[in-house]
């Protein structure tokens, strides 16, 4: 609709609204995957012998790790198969009779419903003959199962998504003069996002085949019974994922562009100013590491090399005899904001009518991310104090002695708003760690300029050249690896070291190595270097060549590692030595550190 307002004035509007509604789709997926023959959840590893066996293509003779010697038939006795054990093996699905495709002996299909809305409405109004506001908002929901967790895993815990965002955006573009337009925009952003776990079927429940170990952290649990993630070497692995979770933050954008046309120069000016947010009780790096986790119901990781095992993960699992596992206490709420500022101006130069010349230069002014509570915590190895490390028995890797947190710092000087409210805000170990650390813990960079330059060179009415060159970075938004409100003390993570999973945290988690996410204090800006050069022709019949050289250079660019992993040898040098005794940061198992 459209016309004058009001009516017989000389103002007009315009209004569109469009409405997008998908037909729902249901799309049936299959995969196949590597699962435990149904002698081996009896502890019977007889057809191991079989030097031609599907699974290891080779003869595997089990150790018994009471005797070391060898179990008779490679079967495991009744007396020695731990009941969860034998549960976890029992959770994957049964091996498809007649099926063998490589090492994969199950098959099965899964459904992956899906349903999209899209609503769009477009306000035009000319106030007069130079001035003219343009509204724009748009919703779009999302909703959709995913057939199975991961994609190439089983319909166990899958993902249930639901994803309501918006976006409202107003413009107001003045001609102030003949030759020049100002164009202000403000836009509000809100992006929701929030994952269930689908709960249609009991394959998500743990109990499902008598699953029952006592959790580290039995408290605050979002689903109790779901199912823990199984990760058996040569094996398909069973991911419980992170699941449930949900995070929403509203994103405020104001821009402003000036353009001025002056003789052959077309210069352009402005300014963009971003405020984030970003309410987060998703702070759970989706990708595991050896030795961690991201599901809240725990990770057990099942080696051939397990000191004390059987030489063989999948027995190892059926005597209960886990190599690692991680367990996440009670989910922390983070409320993350930040706020970005670019400053640019370019000219585009034409000094003949076959040449046009443009520069320009950029200066973005990032801080990084930080919680307005100040609920965030980060490992940083100059605080950790070695002549006061923790004492861990090299036996059961628990800690035995030494401070908790050792190496652990929040930002600033004290906890603000509600963050005053946590349980954790009257512990004085907690508050000792307080150090004045910048808010975002890493370094603001001043000297993020990027300089642009291009040109085009038409040599005649069929041959054109052009070359550009420029410098940019990239902002380092939130993500799996920098959420560090999922540290503890405010989330605790736990992993332990050959165990056992009947009882995998025996003794509680008071003095179990914490698992943590760092970020690099420096936390470069990733840096891009970019060139290119080309020619395009125009050929008889109507064709066009265009050969064009690209190159690009790369800097600090995002990248995750262990610092807390054992150097090559350090297992074998030191037999019967529990890993958490042997690592460089004592009273931490995996500490993932985010660095540019």
């Amino acid at each position: 609709v459209g016309g004058p307002l009001p009516p017989g004035g000389v103002e007009t509007f315009t209004l569109v609204v469009h409405i997008d509604s998908s037909t729902p789709n249901n799309t049936v997926l299959t995969n196949t995957a590597t699962v435990p023959s149904l002698a081996m959840r009896r502890g019977d590893f007889g057809e191991l012998l079989n030097p031609a066996n599907p699974y290891f293509g080779r003869a595997v003779i089990l150790t018994n790790p009471q005797t070391n010697l060898p179990f008779p038939g490679n079967v495991i006795p009744a007396n020695l198969l731990s009941p969860n054990g034998v549960a976890l093996l029992n959770a994957y699905p049964e091996p498809t009779a007649g099926f063998q495709l490589g090492t994969a002996n199950a098959i099965f299909s899964s459904d992956n419903p899906q349903d999209q809305r899209k609503d769009n409405i477009r306000f035009d109004y000319r106030l007069n003959a130079a001035n003219q506001i343009v509204f724009r908002y748009s919703k779009y929901n999302w909703v959709s199962i995913d057939a199975f967790r991961p994609a190439a895993g089983f319909p166990y815990a899958r993902t249930d998504w639901d994803r309501p965002n918006s976006t409202q955006t107003l413009t107001w573009t003045s001609t102030l003069k003949n030759n020049l337009i100002n164009e202000a925009t403000y836009t509000h952003s809100l992006d929701q996002v929030f994952i269930n776990v689908f709960t249609g079927t009991d394959l998500y429940k743990r109990s499902r085949t008598g699953i029952n170990y006592p959790y580290i952290f039995p408290a605050n649990k979002e689903i109790p019974d779901k199912i823990p993630t199984i990760s058996i070497a040569n094996f398909t692995e069973i991911d419980g994922g992170p699941y449930p979770s949900s995070s929403q933050g509203p994103i405020h954008t104001f821009s402003d562009a000036m353009t001025l046309v002056k003789g052959r120069h077309t210069f352009k000016t402005g300014v963009v100013v971003e405020y984030s947010g970003e309410d987060d009780f998703d702070q759970i790096n989706v990708q595991a590491i050896p030795g961690s986790t991201n599901n809240q119901n725990g990770r057990f990781e099942f080696l051939d090399n397990r000191a004390g095992g059987t030489g063989l993960a999948v027995a190892n699992a059926a005597m209960g005899l886990f190599s690692n596992y991680a367990e996440i206490g009670q989910r922390a709420f983070t409320p993350w904001r930040a706020l970005g500022t670019d400053l640019f101006a370019q000219d585009s130069w034409r000094p003949a009518s076959n040449l046009t010349i443009e520069g320009g230069v950029r200066w973005v002014f990032w801080p990084p991310w930080h919680s307005q509570t100040n609920n965030i915590a980060n490992f940083e190895p100059q605080f950790y104090d070695r002549a006061n490390a923790a004492i861990v028995d090299p036996v059961t890797g628990r800690i035995v002695g030494g401070p908790r947190y050792n190496g652990i710092v929040l930002p600033g000087t004290g906890f603000a708003g509600d963050g005053n409210s946590l349980v954790v805000a009257s512990d004085p170990a907690v508050l000792a760690l307080f150090r004045d650390q910048p808010e975002g813990f890493s370094q603001t960079h001043l000297n993020a300029i990027e300089p642009r330059a291009g040109l085009a060179y038409s040599m005649n009415e069929k041959t054109v050249l052009r070359a550009s060159v420029g410098v940019f970075h990239n902002r380092v938004t939130l993500n799996d690896s920098s959420l560090l409100g999922g540290n503890p003390p405010f989330q605790p993570q736990v992993s332990v070291s050959n165990g056992v999973v009947d009882n995998p945290g025996a003794g509680g988690a008071a003095n179990l190595p914490f698992s943590m996410t760092a970020q690099d204090v420096v936390f470069n800006l990733p840096t891009a270097y970019m060139w290119a050069s080309g020619v395009q022709r125009e050929i008889p019949f109507g064709f066009t060549v265009d050969v064009t050289y690209v190159g690009r250079l790369g800097r600090y660019l995002q990248r995750e590692r262990n610092i807390n992993q054992l150097q090559p040898g350090t297992l074998q040098a030191n037999p019967g030595v529990n890993i958490a005794a042997l690592r460089p940061y004592l009273g931490y198992g995996a500490i993932r550190l985010t660095e540019n």
